[in-house]
């Protein structure tokens, strides 16, 4: 027994021997083999950093360059500008001069034509002024128009000349106005088309309606006795040739440059208010003629407060014209725009018949 057991307490031994002896070498295998991963892991990562780092400095670098190159063409593009702006400044520069040496220029007016309403209408026609409109006929057509219808009074020629620029028109439509005859083109109606169609008989565009129509139509800006004068010379130049058309010549050269004509002793002259549209011969005074009915029918009213020969007339309602039509159109019958109209009179019969009511219908 003793043997035996001696033998085991060996065998034990040399088992812990063993095992002690596997272990320590298998810790000298494994030492190794952590070493060389540590050192891959610090290989890796200084790899790693430098491969950021080299990135980082390419794309700084990358940067530098671009904002070189846009420098670099702001800088091109700035002195291709200022050369530019340099040959505009001498071009303009060359272009004053020549323009300053060059001779004036007259716009071009494209001026259009008609015909005064029909072949027809046109027999006899004894126009002298010239066709164009120019400032010579201006003053002849206006001249005229002035002594035909108020015998040179300059507040009538004012207001006058005041219709005149009211009614024209500012576009060309014949198909509305066919006596319009002559229209530029952008600027509508001449103002001498406009004087034709308010006074035909003295501007030849029709037969002259009298006497008088005959001699004022020949009448011209140098007030010489005009031919159809029914008088003697003397008489010409007493009644119109030494005062009365050459101030009526005065005041129309006045109303064309935008002025008013000077005012006479005792009466000063004025732009009529309220626009007017229209004149005529007031039928109160019994002399001369009658035109207030036509105004009446077109519902006008009287410019109220003015010392003319002729009645001038405006659209009511309008700033400075009345509200209603004259009273002397009230009295011809013409209805207040005003007044509402008073209704009919009913007439009662004896012994009516009596009608069903509207509440048992």
């Amino acid at each position: 027994m003793a043997t035996w057991s001696g033998l085991s307490r060996k065998l034990r031994g040399a088992a812990v021997i063993g095992a002690i002896l596997v272990a320590v070498a298998a810790g000298a295998s494994v030492t190794p083999f952590l070493i060389s991963c540590e050192d891959t892991a610090e290989a890796g990562e200084t790899t790693w950093e430098e491969r950021r780092q080299k990135v980082r400095e390419r794309r700084a670098k990358e940067a530098a360059d671009f904002r070189l190159r846009w420098e670099q063409r702001e800088q091109a593009w700035e002195e291709r500008r200022a050369k530019q702006l340099a040959e505009d400044e001498a071009r303009r520069a060359r272009w004053e001069r020549e323009l300053a040496k060059a001779p004036p220029q007259k716009r071009v007016r494209r001026v259009r034509r008609f015909r005064w309403e029909s072949p027809a209408e046109t027999r006899g026609k004894v126009w002298n002024v010239p066709v164009e409109e120019t400032v010579e006929s201006l003053e002849t057509a206006l001249l005229r128009v002035c002594i035909a219808e108020a015998d040179g009074n300059p507040q009538d020629c004012a207001g006058i000349w005041q219709v005149i620029k009211s009614n024209r028109r500012r576009s060309c439509d014949r198909g509305m106005i066919r006596r319009i005859t002559e229209c530029v083109d952008g600027e509508g109606e001449t103002y001498l088309s406009a004087i034709r169609r308010h006074q035909r008989h003295v501007l030849g565009m029709i037969k002259a309606r009298n006497q008088r129509a005959t001699w004022v139509r020949n009448l011209t800006t140098d007030c010489e006795m005009p031919e159809g004068w029914p008088a003697s010379r003397e008489r010409w130049d007493s009644q119109y040739g030494t005062k009365t058309c050459p101030q009526t010549v005065a005041d129309v050269r006045r109303l064309l440059a935008g002025k008013l004509p000077e005012s006479r002793p005792g009466a000063r002259v004025r732009w009529l208010p309220g626009r007017p549209v229209t004149w005529g011969g007031r039928c109160e005074t019994g002399r001369g003629a009658c035109d207030d009915r036509i105004a009446c029918a077109r519902g006008l009213a009287r410019i109220p407060g003015t010392d003319t020969l002729n009645a001038f007339w405006c659209r009511p309602g309008r700033a400075g014209c009345p509200e209603d039509i004259d009273p002397i159109c009230i009295q011809m019958g013409y209805p207040s725009r005003l007044k509402a109209p008073e209704p009919a009179e009913t007439v009662t019969a004896i012994d009516p018949v009596e009608e069903p009511s509207d509440e048992n219908s």
